[in-house]
């Protein structure tokens, strides 16, 4: 039972003796009947003071104590003209004022967090008590190539390889880096913060690709033109003299066969450190638009001999809409000679390539044996070749030439078992 209905149920019953004793004296002593309904009125009097003095300020704290308790800090109480009451007042609107600024200011901040996390070149994924993807921002949905609905809820194992299995085993507070289709590098780091009172986990995807092939690049661009440069001088040299040796009338033919030989793999050797110094001297892309249908009807025509040759099939599919892409034709060829060349390869004989053409994109799919685990890492790893006679090279030209398009690409073996090379139109 509430406190007020107690004081109402006792100040009632009280006042109902006092009105039963005054009606005893009505008959014998009407004067003190007069006084004693007097003293009766007063009581009630003071009983209603007492109830403002004492009832009220109860009230009122319980009704502080539920807007505290729903969590709604709007709430102010006006003074009712007692000291020690209003005093109190003063503390509960002063601390109501205070939660409320400081609640506002924490909202802010997390406003603001949350779009500092969003803008993030950064990719930034939050997990919840149970390591499960709790959150996280569009970086990070482009990064691991899903959308944040289908990711929510998954531990991170469950994601897509390479990622699942590396930020599994990923030490906090530790970064790593994660190559992913054979192309892309990104630097992962684990740490933890303190979210109620709970430790909770997030990890920050930092995609490194540039930054890394920049410094690659200028590496090998350094190492080929230095080559190039000493082998070319030496070799002119060198064919030089064996010329003038060769033309000699003194000199026998076997060493003529001998000298010509020399002279054979000197222009072998300086065609191989030409294919290198191409790489580096890639032109800058003179882009115009480009029908991309028509430039791969043609690229199969082209293609076919080879295909048919190694007893592949090369096949075509088409959208009905058009395709036109910005792109520099005549690179874009090359791109094209030497996937096409490499999944015809793959293929093997009785094998099937296809081109496949979306508007966001073109896949070239292989049914050959796949690209194992250890050679997916060192895919477009400058002068690495799978080949015995292999120099790298290819894989190096066509990375350039599609990164100097800004055209994104993957090479990686699908689940289904096909090989898949994407180059997508951005």
């Amino acid at each position: 039972m509430r406190l007020p209905i107690k004081y109402f149920l006792y100040v009632g019953l009280l006042h109902g003796v006092f009105i039963v004793l005054s009606i005893l004296l009505l008959r014998d002593k009407p004067y003190w009947f007069m006084a004693a309904e007097l003293l009766i009125f007063f009581s009630l009097y003071i009983a209603w003071r007492m109830y403002r003095a004492f009832i009220v300020p109860v009230q009122l704290l319980a009704s502080g104590a539920e807007s505290l308790k729903q969590k709604d800090f709007s709430i102010q109480f006006n003074k009712v003209g007692q000291r020690e009451l209003d005093a109190l007042i003063d503390v509960y609107n002063q601390m109501i004022e205070q939660l409320r600024m400081e609640r506002m200011h924490l909202t802010e901040q997390h406003y603001l967090l949350q779009k500092l996390i969003n803008a993030s070149p950064a990719g930034i994924m939050l997990l919840d008590l149970d390591g499960r993807v709790y959150s996280l921002n569009a970086a990070a949905e482009r990064i691991l190539g899903q959308s944040a609905k289908k990711l929510q809820g998954r531990k991170l194992a469950e994601l897509e390889a390479p990622f699942g299995i590396e930020l599994t085993a990923l030490p906090p507070d530790q970064a790593h880096v994660i190559q992913a289709s054979g192309n892309r590098f990104y630097r992962c780091i684990k740490s933890r913060f303190i979210d109620r009172g709970f430790e909770r986990q997030f990890i920050m995807l930092e995609e490194l690709t540039e930054e890394i092939l920049r410094t690659e690049k200028g590496a090998y661009d350094k190492v080929i033109r230095m080559m190039s440069h000493e082998v070319n001088n030496s070799i002119g040299a060198v064919n030089s003299i064996l010329q003038s040796m060769a033309g000699l009338e003194t000199i026998d033919e076997d060493y003529k066969e001998a000298i010509g030989i020399a002279m054979s793999r000197n222009l072998r050797l300086s065609r191989f450190m030409g294919n290198f110094a191409d790489v580096v001297k890639i032109p800058p892309p003179k882009k115009e638009p480009v029908s991309v249908v028509e430039l791969l009807q043609y690229m199969q025509r082209f293609m076919e001999s080879q295909a048919q040759k190694g007893g592949v099939e090369l096949a075509l599919e088409l959208p009905e809409q058009p395709v036109r892409v910005a792109m520099d034709r005549e690179q874009f060829e090359q791109v094209l000679v030497n996937v096409i060349k490499n999944a015809l390869e793959a293929a093997g004989k009785e094998g099937r390539v296809l081109l496949k053409l979306e508007q966001e994109g073109l896949r070239l799919l292989n049914n050959g044996a796949g690209i194992p685990a250890e050679v997916q890492k060192k895919l477009f790893t400058p002068f690495y070749s799978t080949k015995p006679q292999g120099q790298g090279i290819g894989l190096m030209l066509v990375r350039e030439i599609l990164r100097n398009h800004g055209f994104p690409f993957s090479l990686q073996t699908l689940p289904n078992g096909l090989t898949e090379f994407w180059i997508g139109w951005r």
